[in-house]
């Protein structure tokens, strides 16, 4: 099982998910229903990113 990270700027939140980018981009859109749309912002976190700061 491929898990993806995934920085959500609206709401501010880390995720973590099985979905990749599009399908993620989909259904934090428009969640389980798809009536309702919403802003969905987010980036994609590389899980092998390492920063000293961090």
């Amino acid at each position: 099982m491929t898990a993806y990270m995934y920085f959500s700027l609206i709401p501010e939140a880390l995720i973590v998910s099985m979905l990749p980018p599009e399908q993620f981009g989909q259904y934090y859109a428009t969640g389980h229903k798809y009536k309702s749309k919403g802003q969905a912002i987010f980036f994609e976190v590389d899980p092998a990113f390492r920063n000293e700061f961090f």
